[in-house]
């Protein structure tokens, strides 16, 4: 008996074992192009998936996949709520996250655990033989080809590229500590009570302020995530990066335009000199240095390791 978790090294674990003679019982949601060549079947093995008009039209499965396994022999069922991702080949079970899609493969982080184990493979071999009874035929399969729509192409990651976690995308800005006048504190004041109305976890998470004269930087918007760096005497602060909980624009006495917005950020991290982020960060960190006034990151990884600094 063995039991192993797999998560990189998942889809190269599944080809290996498709590439077995061991017969097969596979359930997935979808079934995407190109399916059947990332993970074939044979005669005498069972497909379950989702079927459906709605799931083809989404262009979540492809019934010229399923044609192609019918074509080979495959028992090929449909679960229109089928959630679960099982593979079973042999005296093995893989139960984890993955569908039969280039996405799986080549861009999303999935995981999953592996086992031997004898009553648990025929646990769950019993569970996908359980999800028979809405047989796909090929008439059926054809007739839904014709309502296939290929979803909107993402870019090819290739095989072999290291999968990376994505964040929420941030907007780093660049902030001064500043004396506020009488308009600025009665847009906070205002700011502070849409943003208390938000923040549904008090224990968690405490609200924050910061003040912005001119036009708001693009990206920063309700919900999304922002890296304050604030200028303190000789250093730069950096927060643990929140989300906007609201937006308040109003006028400064000489008419010139400002915005109070408001953070939602986690209670119980401390801020950090950006010297010690940038020393943290490495060569990543290099888009942080010379900010001067609000910088979209679009780097996933810099994203990701900011988010750890503040995390672990």
């Amino acid at each position: 008996m063995a039991e192993h978790f797999h998560s990189a090294d998942l889809w190269r674990r599944l080809r290996a074992l498709a590439r077995t003679r061991s017969r097969a019982r596979v359930a997935v949601p979808f079934v995407a192009t190109g399916a059947t060549g990332r993970f074939p079947l044979r005669r005498g093995d069972l497909l379950v998936c989702r079927c459906d008009e709605q799931t083809v039209r989404a262009g979540q499965t492809d019934p010229r996949e399923i044609l192609s396994y019918l074509a080979q022999g495959v028992e090929v069922h449909a679960v229109s709520n089928l959630h679960a991702k099982v593979f079973v080949v042999g005296r093995i079970a893989i139960v984890g996250s993955s569908n039969l899609s280039r996405s799986s493969e080549e861009d999303l982080v999935e995981a999953a655990i592996e086992t031997s184990a004898p009553p648990l493979v025929g646990t769950c071999r019993a569970f996908v033989d359980s999800l028979r009874g809405d047989q796909i035929g090929d008439a059926y399969a054809k007739r839904l080809a014709a309502l296939y729509k290929p979803p909107r192409k993402a870019p090819r990651r290739g095989r072999n590229r290291k999968k990376v976690v994505r964040h929420s995308q941030l907007v780093a800005v660049r902030l001064d500590r500043g004396e506020f006048d009488d308009a600025d504190t009665r847009a906070e004041q205002v700011a502070k009570q849409a943003g208390a109305n938000r923040i549904k976890d008090h224990d968690r998470f405490k609200q924050e302020t910061f003040k912005w004269s001119g036009s708001l930087p693009r990206g920063v918007r309700l919900g999304a995530r922002v890296l304050q760096m604030v200028r303190d005497g000789s250093h730069t602060i950096v927060e643990t990066p929140g989300r906007v909980l609201a937006i308040r624009r109003y006028r400064s006495p000489r008419g010139g335009s400002r915005v109070i917005v408001s953070i939602e950020s986690p209670k119980r991290v401390r801020t950090r000199r950006l010297a010690d982020v940038l020393g943290k960060l490495g060569a990543a960190g290099r888009r942080l240095r010379g900010i001067k006034n609000a910088r979209h990151i679009p780097d996933p990884q810099l994203i990701y390791h900011l988010g750890r600094l503040w995390s672990t």
